[in-house]
């Protein structure tokens, strides 16, 4: 009887870590206004904004890529260390996930460009 009850009391301490860190690693998308309202609510945490890139702002430097993305209402500069995906377009909605850094610019360690015809038949 007691064994029973210390292996349910570890199998529902597993079950409450992985219950965790599934939901740890959920991120919902910000827009890109979100983030710059409240940036100190994003400040070096992970966080997925979506958002479209400013084409006359996108430059490649030995940083990686430096662009602007807005939504529209506002905007911010981001630098990303990485390769372009293969469905990469300048102009379209793109999601980058990274850190807000305090001098106010988005490291993004991934940059992910949907497939045109996927956004359709989400939307």
């Amino acid at each position: 009887m007691r064994r029973n009850i210390m292996i349910g009391g570890i199998l529902v301490i597993i079950f409450c870590l992985m219950l965790y860190s599934t939901i740890s690693f959920i991120t919902p998308y910000k827009s890109v206004s979100e983030v710059v309202q409240s940036p100190d609510q994003y400040m070096n945490r992970s966080v997925q904004v979506i958002g479209n890139i400013m084409s006359e702002t996108f430059v490649s430097s030995n940083a990686g890529y430096e662009f602007m993305l807005t939504d529209g209402n506002a905007s911010m500069d981001v630098i990303y260390h990485g390769r372009l995906p293969g469905a990469f377009d300048v102009n379209a909605e793109v999601v980058v996930i990274g850190r807000l850094t305090e001098s106010g610019v988005f490291n993004a360690t991934k940059l992910i460009a949907p497939c045109p015809s996927r956004l359709i038949s989400f939307r």
